[in-house]
């Protein structure tokens, strides 16, 4: 482990660790939320790789922009009470911006 300044500098190593060690296991999007970073790192473009076979048999892979997303933080932090809950209890009213 490497030494840690800073308890900033050890809350971006976890996060790191913590990205590689849960690839695959759909964590990420609620890690981001929860540590409320989210307007920074789902502004922008989504990427996917295009892999081709050239005729050699070898594989180039190209980074290839999917789609351009954006994060709200105003709102997007809570999802909204669906309207049919609201209808039921309306002293419970609905989340900010939604």
């Amino acid at each position: 482990m490497p030494e840690i300044a800073d308890k900033a500098a050890m809350r971006v190593f976890i996060r790191n660790e913590r990205r590689i060690e849960m690839a695959f296991e759909e964590q990420r999007f609620w890690d981001i939320r929860r540590w409320k970073i989210a307007e920074s790192v789902l502004n922008g473009s989504l990427h996917g790789m295009k892999i081709t076979k050239a005729a050699d048999g070898g594989l180039t892979y190209e980074r290839v922009a999917i789609q351009t997303v954006s994060f709200d933080a105003r709102r997007m932090y809570r999802y909204p009470v669906p309207l049919s809950e609201v209808q039921k209890t309306p002293a419970l009213g609905q989340n900010p911006n939604w």
